[in-house]
């Protein structure tokens, strides 16, 4: 039996907000889909989000989450993961974004890792087409180059096939991801009109209209 691989994917600093939630949950998904196609067929990744479950609950933050989806039950904050965390802290100087620890579980050897949500190299492409500072942006970017990666060549309809034709939770991730630039931008309403009509937002609009009849995106 192949082992189950965990991965914590940890959020940014100061990411207790819709922004810094957002783009843990899709650093998640996007890591986890690099990852099966490295071969991890069975890994999980887990996204932690950098704030605590009591300052979450009764939170307009838990409002706007509950509203697309995302409930308290269904998070893993970061007093959720304190310990597992503090045990791969022990190995911070070996790797501090990818710290591997061996845990026993039902007899099971696993193998539980921590990576960042937000890396280096993803933080150059957080800065949207209004020159707002949004890791959902960041994150957007890099699902929809590794989308495009998975579709053949020639086809005449954007992601026709791989995960944005067939997987569900692909079109809501990005769903997510649009919703918090827009909340990141909105403030301004040249910058949200910035952002709404930049490529990226309009690639994205064409491939939520390829939802199939009666799912909930878009």
């Amino acid at each position: 039996k192949e082992p189950c691989d965990v991965r914590l994917v940890v959020g940014p600093d100061g990411g207790a907000d819709i922004d810094g939630v957002c783009c843990t949950v899709g650093a998640a998904y996007q890591q986890l889909l690099d990852l099966r196609a490295a071969g991890r067929a069975s890994v999980i990744c887990v996204p932690v989000l950098r704030l605590r479950r009591g300052s979450f609950l009764d939170s307009p933050l838990e409002q706007w989450l509950a509203g697309r989806g995302l409930v308290a039950e269904a998070l893993l904050f970061s007093d959720d993961a304190e310990e597992v965390l503090q045990l791969l802290a022990r190995d911070a100087d070996v790797s501090p974004h990818n710290v591997i620890s061996d845990v026993v579980d039902s007899g099971d050897l696993r193998q539980v890792e921590k990576a960042m949500a937000v890396s280096t190299s993803l933080e150059r492409t957080c800065s949207t087409s209004s020159g707002t500072s949004c890791y959902s942006h960041g994150v957007l970017d890099r699902l929809f180059g590794h989308a495009s990666e998975l579709v053949p060549a020639g086809r005449s309809r954007l992601f026709v096939t791989g995960p944005a034709g067939e997987d569900l939770v692909f079109l809501e991730v990005l769903r997510l991801l649009r919703h918090a630039i827009l909340d990141t931008t909105m403030k301004s309403p040249e910058q949200l009109d910035a952002e709404t009509n930049s490529d990226l937002m309009r690639a994205l609009a064409a491939v939520l209209k390829q939802v199939p009849c009666g799912a909930d995106v878009g």
